[in-house]
């Protein structure tokens, strides 16, 4: 029995993707910064994606959760072993692997999981959208869910405005057709930004960054 068990342990660790596995011992010297930039760099390590699901209150930034600080205490120990880092250090911080695609990580503000009416957890019906990734939002919107592009573009945020895309699905949960038809070769880490104020009936205003690297925050 023991050896069986042995055998599974080494096939799952030679069958695991390498964005799992350990690479390097801890580098306890990293510096604190931002979230936005400890995602650039595990998005370049690990080779994934995030989408941000901010949440903000009265008193609060709406940016909050992406300007929290923090280092990269088990730097390229694994992508897991390094987001559980980051849930204990971060306040509110929590993460979903995206099911039909592990490449892609969910960053969410842990408070809007006790959001009613949360939009980016709304069913769609059904949709079949052609057009350019910041036109999805306000599409998605037309069906009676509370999510909308911002109004306002800060001058440090660079949207995309070039890539299309085809959306076509029934039952689709809004984060999935958000994420799930967008392709990633050649992106930045950063796939989409969602910001929710913590009140009921609040818009999700989302938003798709500048597709190109970003430079390292």
């Amino acid at each position: 029995m023991l050896v069986a068990i042995l055998v599974l342990g080494v096939a799952l660790a030679l069958c695991a993707p390498t964005w799992i596995t350990k690479a390097m011992p801890q580098d306890s010297n990293e510096p604190s910064m931002g979230l936005n930039g400890i995602l650039f760099g595990l998005g370049r390590d690990y080779d994934c994606f995030f989408t941000i699901e901010g949440a903000w209150q009265e008193g609060e930034p709406t940016i909050r959760l992406e300007a929290a600080l923090a280092r990269r205490v088990a730097k390229k120990s694994g992508l897991i072993h390094e987001l559980d880092q980051l849930r204990q250090s971060i306040a509110d911080f929590a993460y979903e692997i995206e099911g039909a695609n592990p490449r892609i990580v969910h960053i969410i503000d842990a408070r809007l999981r006790r959001q009613k009416g949360y939009a980016i957890d709304a069913l769609i019906t059904s949709l079949d959208f052609a057009g350019k990734v910041n036109e999805l939002p306000d599409q998605i919107g037309k069906q009676g869910i509370s999510i909308a592009l911002p109004t306002w573009q800060s001058t440090h945020e660079q949207r995309d405005g070039s890539t299309v895309i085809h959306v076509k699905g029934a039952g689709l949960i809004v984060r999935d057709a958000l994420s799930n038809f967008v392709k990633l070769d050649g992106r930045g880490p950063i796939l989409w930004i969602a910001r929710t104020k913590l009140e009921q009936g609040a818009t999700t205003y989302v938003h798709y960054p500048w597709p190109g690297r970003m430079a390292k925050q």
